[in-house]
């Protein structure tokens, strides 16, 4: 990987990473939303669906440059899946290990 790529990639964790911070703050600043989409869980070990989301923007980016070739789509969605797929292992070890709901 190139030092462009490389950066795109960069851009694309700390992209995820500013999604997943937003979700959470609203999650964490607004209780009225506690229990009402995206905030539920769909099955139980998985976690909630805000999590789910954050985790699928960049697959969506990865497989639109994967479909239209761009090196530039793939290399941001690849850097926001370390951060998301990392994110969702935490968060179903979490869930299934330490019974953390």
């Amino acid at each position: 990987m190139d030092e462009k790529n490389l950066l795109l990639g960069l851009g694309g964790a700390l992209t995820t990473a500013a999604i997943d911070w937003a979700f959470e703050h609203i999650w964490q600043t607004t209780p009225e939303v506690h229990g009402q989409f995206p905030y539920i869980v769909v099955a139980d070990p998985l976690p909630p669906v805000d999590d789910l989301i954050t985790a699928s923007v960049p697959a969506i980016i990865y497989a639109i440059g994967h479909v239209t070739d761009s090196e530039p789509m793939k290399s941001f969605g690849v850097g926001g899946a370390m951060y998301g797929l990392g994110m969702l292992l935490k968060a179903i070890l979490l869930r299934n290990v330490t019974g953390l709901k």
